[in-house]
């Protein structure tokens, strides 16, 4: 049976969610990128673990919430984009193209290779840190 990941990029408004998700699927960085993304699918011969990859933007919009609630219990992992001020934190752009297919490969790794969880109820501690940080400008 082929596995299928649902990953989700989730972020506030205007900070490269969908822009991120063209860049990926296109391999090429554009201006016009509609405000949401739907129903984009990478087929198994297009990952490294031979899984389908469904990907999920999110809206920004307040009266959208419900929308993105349900798209989060549905997701194995997230993809949380921000805008970070600062160019030493850079890691990932969807503009230049650099690391974009590394940041969606490490979500993908996450969810195959579980390391442990974010936090541990039982002992009210921290798991291990998010796996990077990003800027989608």
């Amino acid at each position: 049976m082929q596995r299928t990941i649902r990953l989700m990029v989730l972020g506030d408004e205007k900070v490269g969610k969908s822009s991120l998700i063209s860049a990926l699927v296109s391999q090429h960085s554009s201006e016009h990128v509609p405000r949401v993304l739907h129903d984009i699918v990478i087929p198994t011969e297009d990952t490294r673990e031979n899984v389908v990859i469904s990907l999920h933007d999110t809206s920004s919009n307040s009266n959208d919430v419900m929308e993105v609630i349900k798209t989060i219990n549905r997701s194995d992992a997230a993809i949380v984009v921000y805008d970070v001020s600062r160019p030493i934190s850079l890691e990932c752009s969807a503009k230049s193209l650099v690391n974009v297919k590394k940041t969606f490969g490490l979500a993908q790794k996450a969810v195959l290779y579980p390391m442990g969880p974010l936090y541990d109820a039982e002992k009210k501690v921290g798991g291990r840190r998010p796996i990077a940080r990003f800027d989608f400008r």
